[in-house]
Protein backbone atom coordinates (compact mmCIF):
# COMPACT_ATOMS: atom_id res chain seq x y z
CA UNK A 1 0.00 0.00 0.00
CA UNK A 2 1.35 3.34 -1.16
CA UNK A 3 2.06 5.83 1.50
CA UNK A 4 -0.11 9.09 1.41
CA UNK A 5 1.65 11.90 1.29
CA UNK A 6 0.63 15.63 2.71
CA UNK A 7 1.37 18.94 1.68
CA UNK A 8 1.92 21.46 4.03
CA UNK A 9 0.04 24.24 3.12
CA UNK A 10 1.40 27.94 1.98
CA UNK A 11 1.58 30.39 4.96
CA UNK A 12 -0.08 32.85 2.61
CA UNK A 13 -2.58 30.40 1.87
CA UNK A 14 -3.63 29.89 5.55
CA UNK A 15 -3.77 33.46 6.08
CA UNK A 16 -5.92 34.05 3.56
CA UNK A 17 -8.29 31.27 4.52
CA UNK A 18 -8.61 32.65 8.20
CA UNK A 19 -9.15 35.25 6.83
CA UNK A 20 -11.89 34.33 4.62
CA UNK A 21 -15.04 36.10 6.15
CA UNK A 22 -13.15 39.17 6.94
CA UNK A 23 -12.06 39.58 3.31
CA UNK A 24 -15.52 39.44 2.01
CA UNK A 25 -16.37 42.07 4.66
CA UNK A 26 -13.79 44.40 3.80
CA UNK A 27 -14.41 43.85 -0.16
CA UNK A 28 -18.01 44.73 0.19
CA UNK A 29 -16.50 48.58 1.28
CA UNK A 30 -13.60 48.47 -1.57
CA UNK A 31 -11.29 47.06 0.42
CA UNK A 32 -8.95 44.32 1.02
CA UNK A 33 -5.22 43.12 2.45
CA UNK A 34 -2.32 42.50 0.72
CA UNK A 35 0.31 40.27 2.81
CA UNK A 36 3.73 42.11 2.27
CA UNK A 37 5.69 39.53 4.93
CA UNK A 38 5.60 35.91 6.91
CA UNK A 39 8.21 35.35 8.97
CA UNK A 40 7.10 32.22 10.54
CA UNK A 41 10.12 31.14 12.56
CA UNK A 42 9.01 34.66 14.55
CA UNK A 43 5.27 34.25 14.11
CA UNK A 44 4.86 37.67 12.74
CA UNK A 45 2.92 38.90 9.66
CA UNK A 46 3.04 42.43 8.07
CA UNK A 47 -0.22 43.56 6.62
CA UNK A 48 -0.76 46.29 3.58
CA UNK A 49 -4.40 47.41 3.66
CA UNK A 50 -5.62 48.02 0.34
CA UNK A 51 -8.14 49.72 -1.57
CA UNK A 52 -10.99 51.68 0.16
CA UNK A 53 -9.46 50.31 3.20
CA UNK A 54 -6.14 53.19 3.22
CA UNK A 55 -7.97 56.40 4.08
CA UNK A 56 -10.51 54.72 6.37
CA UNK A 57 -10.76 56.39 9.54
CA UNK A 58 -11.98 52.95 10.89
CA UNK A 59 -8.75 51.51 9.81
CA UNK A 60 -6.85 50.89 12.81
CA UNK A 61 -10.16 49.35 14.51
CA UNK A 62 -11.16 46.49 11.33
CA UNK A 63 -7.29 45.87 11.33
CA UNK A 64 -7.14 45.29 15.12
CA UNK A 65 -10.53 43.56 15.14
CA UNK A 66 -10.97 41.98 12.18
CA UNK A 67 -7.46 40.89 10.33
CA UNK A 68 -5.00 40.94 13.68
CA UNK A 69 -7.20 39.31 16.26
CA UNK A 70 -8.96 36.95 14.04
CA UNK A 71 -5.07 35.58 12.35
CA UNK A 72 -3.87 35.38 16.14
CA UNK A 73 -6.68 33.08 16.96
CA UNK A 74 -6.65 30.88 14.17
CA UNK A 75 -2.90 30.36 13.73
CA UNK A 76 -1.49 28.95 16.60
CA UNK A 77 1.93 30.16 15.37
CA UNK A 78 1.22 33.68 14.90
CA UNK A 79 2.33 35.86 17.89
CA UNK A 80 2.27 39.06 16.23
CA UNK A 81 0.44 41.40 13.51
CA UNK A 82 1.72 44.49 11.88
CA UNK A 83 0.07 47.16 10.33
CA UNK A 84 2.46 48.31 7.50
CA UNK A 85 1.95 50.87 4.85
Amino acid sequence: MAKKTTKKSNPKDRIFKALEASLKHLAADGGGVEIVKVDQKKGVVEIRMTGGCCGCPFRDLTFAKMIADRLKEKISWIKDVKLVK
